[in-house]
């Protein structure tokens, strides 16, 4: 069984991370997003070529590939954090408060993410890009698909 705890896969992360910058990458720190994931970014001091971000991009998954998705740690972490019972509830509740706000209305218990996703206009709105952030604060923890 693989370790499902946050620190297993954040110290993944790193290690992801770690191994981008071994591949000749200048890596940023990690950062904890809102939907409880773990992401770094890279920057470069001069402008990049399609083909040098292509090669950056790639670089970048093959290493989070062989330490996090091949590894199982980040199935697991994800699986610990959705929420049952009367926690899923509250924030099924807050969820949907959270997407009424935004102007997205119509959301049902049992909908799928993608389903939820289709409501949200893709129209760079800020209103879309709010609802756009509920989605991703509350994905892991309510929906998995």
């Amino acid at each position: 069984m693989v370790a499902a705890n946050e620190a297993a896969y954040r110290a993944a992360m790193q290690k992801a991370a770690d191994c981008t910058a071994e591949k000749g990458w200048q890596v940023e720190p990690l950062v904890r997003e809102a939907d409880g994931s773990w992401s770094f970014s890279m920057t470069s001091d001069k402008p990049l070529s399609d083909e040098d971000n292509d090669r950056q991009a790639s670089d970048s998954m093959a290493c989070i590939d062989k330490y996090v998705e091949s590894t199982g740690v980040w199935t697991a972490y994800r699986k610990s954090m959705l929420l049952t019972g009367a926690q899923w509830d509250q924030a099924y509740g807050e969820f949907v408060k959270c997407l009424n706000d935004a102007g997205v209305s119509g959301v049902a218990v049992g909908d799928s993410v993608q389903k939820v996703t289709a409501l949200i206009p893709q129209d760079g709105s800020a209103k879309a890009i709010e609802a756009q952030a509920c989605v991703n604060e509350y994905r892991f923890r309510l929906f998995s698909d």
